[in-house]
C-alpha cells in the first residue's frame, strides 16, 4: 500500500465532519507512517499532516509519536531531553513525584472524571520546558486549570514561561521558587532587569505572576495541612510589598493607554 492510498483510507475513516484538532486514532495513523517509512520518508507531524489536510498537526501528533516509539526513533525536530508527553502517564515521568500525585487534580488516584486532563498542546509544551522548577510549577497550573479555554491556558503558560526563562537566565537563578517577586518583578517593571523583554512583557509580568500565584492560593485552601506542606514548595512566592503594589500601574490602565496610542 502506498502512502497516498494509506492517507485516503484515513480520511475516509474520519469522514468530512471530524474536528480538525481531535486526535486521530493511533491505529489509523500507523499504516500511513509505515507506508511513508517504506518510501524512504521519515514521518513526523508536519509530513503526516500534509497528507491529511482535514486535520491539523496536533491531531496527528499522538499517533505519530506512538509509531516512532515502536521504531525506536527520536521525536524529529523537537529539542527536548525526553519525549514530549502525550498523556498523563508520560507527563508524570517528567515532573516531581508530588505533582504526579497531586490531590484534587487529574493525577488524584480518586479522580472519577471530575478533574480534567490538560489538552495535548499544553502537555507537549510542558515537555519542552527545560528548567525542572518551572516545568513543575507550570504543570501544576495546567492540571489545576484544565477548564480554561485551551488557547488561553496555552497562552498563559507559554507567555509566562518565556518571561521566566529570560529572567532566570539573566539573573542566574536555577529555582523558580527562589525568586523574590518584591524585588525582581519591580526591577523588571522599571527596566532595571529583564533585558530583551518587550514593553508589554515588562508591564504585564506582575499581573501574570499574581494570576499564577492566585491559582496556587485557591488550590491551597482545599488542602489539608500535610498536603499543603507537600505542595507549597512548588508555589511562586507571593507579592507582599503593598507600597510598591500601590505604585504599580494597573494593567487595565496600561491597556487603555495602549489603545489610545493606537
Amino acid at each position: 500500500m502506498t502512502s497516498q492510498e494509506a492517507a485516503e483510507r484515513v480520511q475516509a475513516e474520519l469522514g468530512p465532519l471530524w474536528p480538525r484538532d481531535r486526535p486521530v486514532p493511533k491505529e489509523l495513523l500507523a499504516p500511513l507512517c509505515e507506508a511513508l517509512w517504506q518510501e524512504g520518508i521519515n514521518p513526523n507531524r508536519r509530513i503526516v499532516q500534509q497528507r491529511l489536510p482535514v486535520v491539523n498537526d496536533h491531531a496527528v501528533g499522538p499517533g505519530v509519536v506512538a509509531w516512532r516509539k515502536t521504531k525506536g526513533l527520536p521525536e524529529q525536530g523537537v529539542r527536548s531531553p525526553h519525549p514530549l508527553p502525550t498523556n498523563l502517564e508520560e507527563l508524570a515521568k517528567i515532573v516531581s513525584l508530588p505533582i504526579a500525585k497531586a490531590p484534587y487534580t487529574c493525577f488524584d488516584p480518586s479522580n472519577d472524571g471530575r478533574w480534567l486532563t490538560p489538552p495535548l498542546k499544553v502537555l507537549q509544551y510542558l515537555g519542552r520546558i527545560e528548567n525542572r522548577s518551572v516545568r513543575d510549577a507550570m504543570a501544576l497550573v495546567a492540571i489545576l486549570r484544565p477548564d480554561r479555554v485551551p488557547r488561553q491556558l496555552y497562552s498563559l503558560i507559554s507567555n509566562f514561561t518565556y518571561i521566566l526563562r529570560r529572567l532566570m537566565n539573566e539573573q542566574r537563578i536555577e529555582d523558580l521558587t527562589a525568586i523574590d517577586p518584591n524585588d525582581l518583578l519591580f526591577r523588571v517593571y522599571t527596566g532595571e532587569a529583564g533585558e530583551g523583554l518587550t514593553e508589554d512583557q515588562r508591564r504585564t509580568v506582575i499581573y501574570q505572576w499574581n494570576m499564577v500565584r492566585n491559582v496556587f492560593e485557591e488550590y491551597s485552601e482545599k488542602l489539608s495541612p500535610e498536603q499543603r506542606e507537600m505542595m507549597s514548595r512548588f508555589f511562586l512566592q507571593p507579592l507582599t510589598d503593598r507600597k510598591k503594589l500601590a505604585r504599580y500601574k494597573a494593567i487595565t490602565t496600561y491597556r487603555r493607554e495602549q489603545q489610545e496610542r493606537v
